[in-house]
């Protein structure tokens, strides 16, 4: 497992808050790293993308990780092809 390189512990201000309580560990897909955050004004959630700075909604975020899971399905039986 990698570690996520970002200070990500002490991201919060006014306006934002780590989700969970504050418990919420980032993530990696595809090379970039996403943290679940509270917008405290809105009382939503979204994930904050630290490698584009930008925040994504949870539809966003679920076709990032519906896109991985496809190329991994894909590799999957690309490789069970090959063997």
């Amino acid at each position: 497992m990698i570690d996520c390189p970002y200070n990500w512990k002490d991201w919060c201000n006014e306006l934002w808050t780590i989700a969970c309580g504050g418990n919420e560990i980032p993530c990696n897909i595809n090379g970039k790293w996403y943290l679940m955050v509270l917008n405290l004004k809105e009382n939503k959630y979204y994930y904050y993308c630290f490698n584009e700075d930008v925040f994504k909604t949870d539809k966003e975020f679920e076709e990032i990780k519906s896109s991985m899971q496809s190329k991994l399905n894909f590799a999957k039986r690309w490789n069970a092809k090959q063997n």
